[in-house]
């Protein structure tokens, strides 16, 4: 029998598990190995700080749906791997596998600039997006000025984008919009590039947005440093604002830093070809 142990239970891992003892049935037995007992259907983190959703209305256990399918579900974190013995090591235990599938996402990295992990808001986690939830309760008693958008090296520029007109509408309905200098700032070489070099008609829809909702914006910037007042941009302007959610880059998780044979990329991530098989291990994978 074949052993696939995966690295990780979301959107990646889980789809990973079950498709390969689908495919496999009983020559290929599938071990899932995550620290969070719960699948987290992270696209809706951006609806939580309104309040129009709540955690346990977008996650699930995942062990129901994993034991149901035939596939053995851990809950333990993993900690390294040694691609030499195969063997995976968390921290309830050593695993032996025939093949690896690296699903973990990614680490968020907070100090791409100074103060973005102390005084700016991050949607990307549960913890986050409550905590964004009872600043932005704060900020009605306080309205001011608000930034959104993403540092310099962020990839993940959709989630940001729904996030600010979630928080237009909000404003609208909490009947402090006039108070409320709305700004978005960005990277990008223009709106609606997304890190993908865009998609068709992105900038001039955003761009009518943008004039329609009355939400200044700021293209082809960075952060320089976040304060618990205001926030500093590479163009050397500096905004006031009693609120900010940014997106920062993205760089590998502890369990391939730790994992030295795996010969990550400089920014912490699976060397993979386009198939997303392991450059070298050739029974490894990224997801």
């Amino acid at each position: 029998m074949t052993t696939t142990v995966i690295i990780g239970g979301s959107f990646a891992g889980m789809t990973a598990a079950l498709e390969i003892k689908r495919k496999g049935k009983d020559q290929h037995k599938v071990i899932l190995i995550d620290k969070s007992p719960l699948f987290l259907f992270i696209p809706s983190l951006i609806w939580v700080p309104f309040g129009r959703r709540e955690i346990k209305d977008i996650s699930f256990k995942k062990e129901d749906i994993l034991k149901k399918k035939g596939v053995d579900f851990v809950h333990a974190e993993a900690i390294s791997v040694n691609t030499n013995t195969q063997i995976v090591t968390t921290d309830k235990g050593d695993f032996k596998y025939d093949h690896l599938v690296v699903a973990t996402g990614p680490k968020v990295k907070y100090n791409v600039a100074p103060g973005v992990e102390e005084y700016t808001h991050y949607i990307g986690t549960p913890n986050g997006a409550m905590k964004a939830r009872k600043a932005l309760e704060e900020f009605k008693k306080n309205p001011g000025a608000i930034v959104i958008g993403a540092t310099q090296n962020a990839g993940c520029m959709g989630a940001a984008y729904e996030f600010l007109f979630n928080t237009e509408k909000w404003l609208r309905e909490q009947n402090i919009r006039k108070k409320v200098d709305l700004y978005w700032v960005t990277p990008e070489d223009y709106l609606g590039h997304f890190g993908i070099d865009g998609m068709p008609l992105g900038e001039t829809m955003l761009k009518s947005f943008m004039k329609m909702f009355n939400i200044h914006y700021r293209t082809q910037v960075g952060v320089e440093e976040v304060t618990d007042h205001n926030i500093k941009l590479s163009n050397g302007e500096t905004i006031e604002t009693n609120f900010v959610m940014l997106m920062p880059p993205f760089m590998g998780v502890d369990f391939i830093k730790n994992s030295p044979k795996l010969e990550a990329t400089a920014n912490g991530f699976l060397d993979v070809d386009g198939t997303y098989q392991h450059k070298k291990y050739k029974n490894v994978w990224g997801a």
